[in-house]
């Protein structure tokens, strides 16, 4: 047992002094032509970024932000310890994203106005992102269950794409503080949706969503609620809960009574609730009542963007 160890020891040491000597070996000979330009890295788990990445235009872009070319070769220990952000741009054609589960320690990642259209289960693994930006993915349809197991999300943005349902484990997300998902095919929230307990903003602009659940009373330190040309129907009744609230829009939906309990925001300064044709008339009066304070604010959109950037990462 002792030589074992012995034997076992001194591989160790010779692995380690290869590695830290820098040795580059050459490319075999039948390799040549497909990695001309690639230089070959001493470990037996070595692969080029192609074998890693199926989607070649997804294999450049990983290969870009760790300064190679897809055809040189990289082992699983130089993905892992990669901890900057991936960001597919317009232009480069990614279709699937298909092994990034191998990036395990990258804290952003961006596809915006690209043609994606799965977030593969294996996404699930990056326990370390703080932000996911899926702006104008428009043929993104769909979500992983395990999306819960990212612990560490601050910001999601999921709007102007064609996923249909979130997940319910995004309730999970206990340090989620931006969550946007307008102009989408979601219909509902998750009930639990409260459980969010840093959220600080919620945007759902022109969706179908119609109920929104009484758990969102529970966001105690939420700042602005947006619901503008959604199928809204109600607020919570205890939305009053959450003191935090500086603005909330519902312009264009179809609530019929505002809750009483609104009036206990006492750092409320915008509340938009033009266009509910089916509003009972009283909330008129709730304008001239000098308990409902309400800051008059002409451009509505200010507030939104105000929020997000003075409270986010706070």
């Amino acid at each position: 047992m002792k030589t074992y160890k012995l034997v076992c020891f001194l591989a160790v040491v010779a692995l380690a002094f290869s590695f830290c000597s820098c040795e580059i070996r050459k490319p075999p000979e039948s390799r040549l032509q497909t990695t001309t330009s690639a230089t070959a890295v001493d470990d037996k788990d070595a692969k080029t970024f192609t074998e890693f990445f199926k989607d070649k235009a997804f294999a450049e872009t990983v290969a870009m932000c760790l300064d190679k070319s897809e055809n040189e070769m990289v082992t699983f220990s130089e993905l892992a310890k990669y901890d900057g952000t991936i960001q597919l741009s317009a232009s480069s054609k990614v279709k699937s994203i298909k092994g990034i589960g191998y990036l395990k320690n990258i804290t952003g990642f961006s596809s915006t106005k690209n043609d994606l259209k799965v977030i593969p289960e294996d996404f699930c693994k990056l326990k370390k992102l703080k932000i996911i930006d899926l702006c104008k993915a428009n043929k993104l349809e769909k979500l992983p269950k395990n999306l819960g197991n990212l612990k560490n999300l601050e910001y999601f943005r999921l709007n102007s794409t064609a996923v249909k349902e979130l997940p319910e484990s995004i309730t999970k997300l206990k340090k989620l503080k931006y969550l946007n998902i307008s102009e989408t095919r979601i219909t509902k929230l998750p009930k639990n949706i409260g459980n969010l307990e840093k959220l600080q903003i919620l945007s759902m602009e022109n969706t179908s969503i119609k109920n929104l659940p009484e758990s969102i009373s529970n966001l105690k330190n939420l700042i602005a609620l947006d619901c503008r040309e959604a199928e809204v129907r109600n607020l919570p009744e205890n939305l009053g809960n959450a003191q935090k609230l500086e603005a909330i829009d519902i312009y264009a939906c179809k609530v019929r009574h505002l809750p009483k309990s609104v009036k206990k925001l006492k750092k409320l300064e915008y509340f938009n609730i033009y266009n509910n044709y089916m509003a009972i008339v009283d909330y008129e009066k709730w304008y001239k009542d000098d308990v409902f304070r309400c800051k008059e604010i002409y451009d509505y959109s200010d507030i939104f963007f105000t929020a997000s950037n003075k409270y986010f990462f706070k």
